[in-house]
């Protein structure tokens, strides 16, 4: 009777073994949600594209396009010409996007930006940063992050003025002065 009281234990503590190892093996295994197994379901090159379209990298080069509508707007003005030449300016500014187009348009650039994010970023991460950046708070941190760069470019340059500006020109001044250099000199 005493065996069977024991052997009846131990098959119970054997159950129970496997139960909570089995049970806690499943338990322990995070549910994926949906988005994280379409994510997860997603090659390497198209999470790499997915998080390239999350963060809007086919806007990358818009500042290029920016720049060179200024430089013919300024032109335009500096040149003093009539409004009925608007239509040269819009002609020039059409040709400077199609060689803008050529050389760094999306559809050019987007193979080598691809490589450029796989060679930095590993599946598991570009994973993790879709995931992070499709949800409310990335996509709000996506919005609000060029207006900070902006303030905190602000805030930079105007410390820089106030402090650490002139004592670097300071500097300047004094290694010139013992290197017997003229700053005010012309190009030689």
């Amino acid at each position: 009777m005493l065996m069977t009281v024991s052997i009846l234990l131990r098959s119970v503590c054997l159950a129970g073994s496997i139960f909570l190892v089995t049970g806690c093996a499943t338990e322990s295994q995070p549910k994926l949600t949906p988005a994280q197994q379409a994510i997860a379901s997603m090659s390497y090159e198209q999470k790499t594209v997915k998080f390239l379209e999350i963060i809007h990298a086919d806007k990358f080069t818009t500042l290029a396009y920016v720049q060179a509508q200024d430089v013919l707007n300024r032109l335009f003005v500096v040149s003093k010409a009539p409004e009925s030449k608007r239509a040269v300016l819009e002609r020039y500014e059409a040709q400077a996007n199609a060689i803008l187009d050529k050389a760094i348009g999306w559809d050019v650039i987007k193979p080598d930006v691809i490589r450029l994010y796989q060679a930095n970023f590993t599946d598991a991460e570009l994973a993790q940063m879709i995931e992070f950046y499709d949800s409310p708070t990335g996509k709000k941190m996506l919005r609000q992050l060029p207006e900070i760069n902006v303030q905190v470019e602000q805030l930079i340059g105007s410390k820089l003025e106030r402090g650490a500006a002139p004592q670097i020109q300071g500097l300047i001044e004094s290694m010139a002065k013992e290197l017997n250099f003229s700053l005010n000199s012309k190009k030689r």
